[in-house]
């Protein structure tokens, strides 16, 4: 009897392991990988010791669209429909960015080192090179260049 008690919860543990394990197989990261390569990589040899190699490419740069807020960006769709997008933007100007930010639905991100002056509201493209780190908001670890598409 101690035996099949045993078994069992043996068995139930192991089921909750593989239930943990499919679960966070399946997740999607909200954040997007940028496509990109550095200037050095390391691989393994035959002998499997790690073997240093410099590449010549230069780091590539991705890029996002959306709305600039006060430094951050929410990525979404320009909206078509111009009553819309004045809905949208008097909602934001409105209320705390803060409060803006946890409830929109959307992904936002910090836009750090921004030369230019970009005026509130404004549909933009951010252009970046390295990782997006994954915090909330997500935060560039490069900005190279936003710029006004409307």
């Amino acid at each position: 009897m101690r035996k099949r008690n045993g078994l069992i919860v043996v068995g139930f543990i192991v089921f909750l392991f593989i239930l943990f394990g499919m679960s966070s197989i399946g997740k999607d990261s909200s954040v997007p990988a940028p496509n990109r390569s550095s200037g050095s990589s390391s691989s393994s040899s035959a002998s499997g010791q790690p073997v240093e190699s410099n590449s010549t490419l230069l780091e590539e740069s991705s890029s996002l669209e959306g709305y600039y807020w006060e430094g951050y960006l929410d990525q979404r769709e320009k909206f078509q429909n111009p009553l819309e997008e004045k809905e949208y933007k008097d909602i934001l100007f409105s209320s705390e960015l803060t409060d803006a930010i946890a409830g929109s639905g959307y992904m936002w991100y910090r836009v750090d080192d921004v030369v230019t002056e970009i005026p509130d509201g404004s549909y933009v493209k951010v252009t970046y090179e390295g990782p997006i780190l994954e915090v909330y908001p997500a935060i560039f670890a490069k900005v190279v260049k936003v710029e006004i598409l409307e």
